[in-house]
């Protein structure tokens, strides 16, 4: 039903323009996307949500509707230190994290599969190894190329998706 179109709403109109562009009108990958949304703000999605595309095609507008939606207090963007193994305080309280951009190598591709289970000991820096906490992160990862990504193969805690080539501001 979120794909249906909706009169009267200008957030809902420009929504649907904007996956619209993303997924080359491709049905499946939009209601996918919007499902995962759903299920960002209602529960805990099982999987990342991974866009392959260029620069300026509009993967930030889409991480920015994801951030309205469970609130910017709730959402983080990794830095250089993500992904390194003995720390993970970042887990804590977030809904959201955004990689973007991030050489995803075998060893941080490890920790992430192991960051997607629910009940998580989070242990920061200059801290003692706190106890096991229920967490709620969902990532979105982006990149301008598919071999910044290392993935196996059939792994199904990734949704990866190739998307426009075309920039956003040449069709908008």
């Amino acid at each position: 039903k979120a794909l249906e179109p909706s009169s009267g709403c200008e957030g809902h109109r420009l929504y649907l323009n904007l996956i619209k562009h993303l997924f080359n009108e491709d049905k499946e990958q939009m209601q996918h996307v919007t499902d995962w949304l759903y299920r960002l703000i209602t529960s805990r999605n099982e999987t990342a949500l991974v866009l392959n595309g260029a620069k300026g095609v509009g993967k930030n507008a889409l991480y920015a509707i994801a951030k309205a939606l469970v609130g910017m207090e709730y959402c983080s963007e990794a830095t250089n230190k993500f992904g390194v193994k003995e720390f993970n305080s970042e887990l804590r309280d977030k809904i959201l994290i955004l990689v973007d951009e991030h050489r995803i190598t075998k060893e941080k591709y490890n920790w992430l599969k192991a960051s997607f289970n629910q009940w998580q000991t989070i242990e920061a820096k200059g801290k003692d190894v706190g106890h096991t906490e229920k967490i709620h992160v969902n990532y979105m990862i982006f990149h301008n190329s598919p071999d910044d990504i290392y993935l196996e193969n059939a792994e199904r805690r990734f949704s990866v998706m190739d998307i426009t080539k075309t920039r956003l501001d040449s069709v908008w």
